[in-house]
């Protein structure tokens, strides 16, 4: 018996993007070895320019900044890789799950029996097998992967930001929710008034042409409209 669509939750679909991963368990690691690895050389990189100059240029030694150019070098170069190794091992992985559900979905057609396509469109078939696992492939391939870089690139930055000072990290994680709170609440009153606004200009231009027999109709509806519209 098949599951309804609308009680499968999230955790249950990743979990069973999750047992078809299972399956790639090498690139698996191998993936997110390489995410960690261009993560941390991307912060370090902040690190060796900061030596290069402070070492380097400020203190006019030229060994050190040789040194430290080299080094900068080297990081940006294991950033690189680790950066392709990812973008190849998750773009990999995308492939290889979408086609191993196509062959999951293709052998499950053939097994319904021939009622199932005479009551299903045809269309709905279609989609299922073609535009609903490019999604999913686009989920493992793409979105997963940025989404852990990101996590690991801002865990990361704010432990490089807590150990360079201390008070700018507390600064800024104070100034954020401080600025994106209020614009979380306000947003939808200033949309609402501004969809008022317009549709009052909007009236008005309409009622300025209109002739005089029709506008104590036109006015009382406006103003019904405008009520209804400040309630969305």
């Amino acid at each position: 018996m098949t599951t309804p669509l609308a009680s499968v939750s999230t955790k249950q679909v990743l979990q069973w993007i999750g047992s078809h991963l299972l399956r790639y368990k090498a690139r698996v690691v191998g993936a997110v070895i390489a995410l960690f690895t261009a993560a941390v050389a991307w912060l370090l990189l902040g690190q060796g320019i900061k030596y290069a100059i402070d070492s380097g240029f400020i203190e006019n030694a030229a060994d050190t900044l040789n040194k430290a150019t080299v080094l900068v070098l080297a990081i940006t170069i294991v950033a690189c890789l680790a950066t392709y190794a990812r973008f190849y091992l998750m773009t990999w992985l995308g492939e290889r799950v979408s086609a191993d559900i196509r062959n999951q979905v293709y052998a499950h057609l053939l097994s319904l029996p021939p009622s199932f396509f005479a009551e299903l469109r045809t269309g709905e078939v279609i989609s299922r097998f073609t535009s609903d696992t490019t999604i999913i492939q686009t989920v493992v391939g793409m979105s997963l992967s940025m989404t852990l870089r990101s996590v690991v690139t801002f865990v990361g930055a704010l432990a490089l930001m807590t150990f360079s000072s201390p008070l700018l990290t507390f600064c800024v994680i104070v100034a954020v929710p401080a600025v994106l709170v209020p614009i979380k609440v306000l947003a939808p009153q200033v949309r609402r008034y501004a969809k008022c606004w317009f549709l009052s200009r909007y009236w008005r231009l309409k009622y300025a042409v209109m002739p005089k027999k029709a506008r104590t109709k036109w006015q009382t509806w406006v103003h019904a409209l405008m009520k209804v519209s400040m309630k969305l």
